[in-house]
């Protein structure tokens, strides 16, 4: 919690070893709560997935290294959209949290290539 403002972005496990594959949609709640009234411009999540690998084969003199990268996502989600008028969203503590459900991605491009 910080200033009376408390935050918390939770994803949807779809199975036991909370994996996702191609075609599967990622969704997930955003959670706003305040204990006293603020005035807010605009309020977003920016959502980054990517996957690193790295492994070695063989050794000594034949030693290979093979890396990879690939971004599967990059999205940015408002739920407060900012106003022309500086302050004109205004939060209070009656407002008991700001759910929201939100579809993350759909993975399309998680393949092997390896």
């Amino acid at each position: 919690e910080v200033l009376g403002r408390k935050f918390s972005l939770h994803y949807d496990p779809i199975n036991e070893s909370n994996t996702f594959t191609s075609g599967d949609i990622v969704e997930g709640r955003v959670v706003l709560e305040v204990t006293k009234e603020i005035k807010v411009d605009s309020f977003f999540v920016k959502l980054t997935g990517d996957a690193h690998v790295s492994w070695t084969e063989g050794s000594g003199d034949d030693e290979t290294t093979y890396s990879d990268h690939e971004r599967y996502f990059k999205l940015k989600q408002y739920f407060i959209q900012e106003s022309s008028k500086k302050g004109e969203n205004v939060l209070n503590s009656s407002h008991k949290g700001y759910k929201a459900l939100i579809h993350f991605l759909k993975i399309t491009n998680l393949y092997n290539k390896i």
